[in-house]
């Protein structure tokens, strides 16, 4: 992809573990069962670069690309608290 050759890329992963056959088959399941077409996982990748200043831009290229359904930056995940009247919970 000619957009990645800006980029210093550390290393490109499928999104899902699971194998491309069992998903091809779990794709085909679920557009039996709901009668629509549902998302080919096999097609979901993670790029990780090496600089991760460059994120925004990368992801900006990417969603200018046809091919490209939607990149984004995932949300980094913390620790989340609730407060009751009593104590304070820890998610």
């Amino acid at each position: 992809m000619e957009v990645l050759e800006d980029f210093e890329v550390g290393r490109i992963n499928r999104a899902f573990s699971r194998d491309e056959q069992s998903l091809n088959v779990s794709e085909y399941s679920a557009e039996l069962r709901l009668n629509t077409d549902v998302a080919n996982l096999n097609l979901y990748y993670k790029i990780f670069l090496k600089d991760n200043s460059q994120l925004n831009k990368l992801v900006s290229q990417l969603n200018q690309l046809i091919s490209i359904e939607i990149a984004y930056i995932p949300a980094i995940v913390t620790d989340a608290f609730f407060y009751t009247r009593r104590e304070n919970f820890l998610l």
